[in-house]
């Protein structure tokens, strides 16, 4: 059976307020989605390039033309809302980069233009024969989709293959991201699950993901809801390189030696402590790692924190190691990553003690959309 997956994100509107994660959010999962779904297309709509025209094209492509006998996988982040006068009339909508809305005294959403409805999707998917159809909206008010009870009448159209849709929050709840986090707090949490099938099947399902999701978000101040109709949809497959990695070679045993990143599948039972490592770094600049000589400092830090930090697209200065010329040992790194005269220009500052004006300088130098770690080993050097 085909396979084909459909991925929004849009994060700046032309008519509403703007979202600071929809474009790193809908990125990542068109990266997972096409390299473990085993997809034969997955189409990727961002801001600009998801008007309500290309965004129903793309969708009617997904289920008219690709659909028949098909599984389809749709993910939507970004604005949503509910429109109607009353509780009787409201319909959830998804807001297009080109939708209007206008609201009335309440702030109560009276009209919109432009937007996908649920039940225009539900209509065309209701016309396709396919063979099942997961979807995941990360946005507020998505629980909506789920919890009308006329909504969920109109599951009807899937109930002869299969459908699951998952939402990120109830109904009269917000879907939030936090400004240090790199994606929302949903996506997020489907990324973790996506990311970590069970057990040695190597597949991800559309339940399992769901109790993944529930479970992660136990305690964000908003909870994931899901409705589904026939078979349990499998969303990945990680079972060929599952695979590979049980009949490695490499030897997993170290010695007295650290392990490092290349060493990720053979470093376990520190995932606690790395994702507190994870945590700090998120919430401040400088992070220490201290303890007894022996302890598994430099293995926690290189096969356990930076693994995930490479991950989620950090850059990775290091590890060094500071000894008799730490100054020296740092321009010669500082020279892989930046331009090599301004690193000189930083380095003469430093020399003639105006230490400020090299920061501000090196700060100049990173991108502001980076995030960099610099790894000293044996700091106290």
């Amino acid at each position: 059976m085909k396979r084909y997956a459909l991925v929004i994100g849009i994060g700046s509107y032309r008519h509403l307020p703007p979202l600071s994660k929809p474009k790193s959010d809908s990125q990542a999962i068109y990266e997972i989605l096409t390299q473990y779904g085993n997809f034969e297309e997955v189409m990727l709509l961002q801001n600009e390039r998801a008007t309500r025209e290309t965004c129903w094209k793309a969708i009617h492509k997904l289920l008219l033309q690709y659909g028949e006998n098909s599984d389809i996988l749709i993910y939507f982040t970004g604005h949503g809302f509910t429109v109607g006068a009353s509780k009787e009339e409201e319909e959830g909508c998804l807001a297009t980069y080109d939708c209007k809305i206008k609201q009335g005294e309440e702030s109560q959403i009276l009209y919109q233009e432009n937007a996908l409805t649920f039940r225009g999707i539900n209509q065309m998917a209701s016309k396709a024969n396919i063979g099942s159809m997961a979807m995941f909206l990360d946005c507020c008010h998505s629980g909506f989709f789920i919890q009308q009870a006329e909504v969920e009448q109109k599951l009807d159209a899937f109930s002869r293959s299969g459908y699951f849709l998952s939402a990120a929050c109830e109904s009269f709840e917000k879907a939030y991201a936090n400004t240090v986090d790199e994606h929302s707090v949903y996506t997020s949490a489907l990324i973790h699950a996506l990311k970590s099938p069970p057990g040695d099947s190597g597949e991800v399902t559309a339940l399992y993901a769901h109790e993944t999701i529930s479970k992660k978000l136990r305690m964000s101040g908003q909870g994931a809801v899901f409705c589904g109709r026939g078979k349990n949809i499998t969303l990945l497959f990680y079972a060929n390189e599952r695979r590979v990695s049980t009949v490695s070679e490499d030897c997993p045993y170290k010695g007295l030696s650290a392990f490092e990143p290349q060493d990720v599948n053979f470093f376990f039972g520190r995932e606690k402590i790395a994702g507190k490592l994870l945590y700090k770094l998120n919430q401040y600049s400088f992070v220490a790692v201290i303890g007894p000589s022996g302890v598994g400092k430099s293995s926690l830090v290189q096969a356990g924190l930076i693994p995930e930090l490479m991950a989620k697209d950090w850059t990775i200065i290091g590890p060094i190691r500071p000894g008799p010329e730490p100054l020296g040992e740092l321009k010669s790194l500082f020279l892989n990553f930046f331009d090599s005269s301004e690193i000189n220009q930083i380095f003469d500052c430093i020399d003639c003690g105006n230490f400020l004006e090299a920061v501000l300088q090196l700060q100049a130098e990173i991108q502001s959309n980076k995030k960099m770690l610099l790894v000293i080993d044996q700091f106290e050097e």
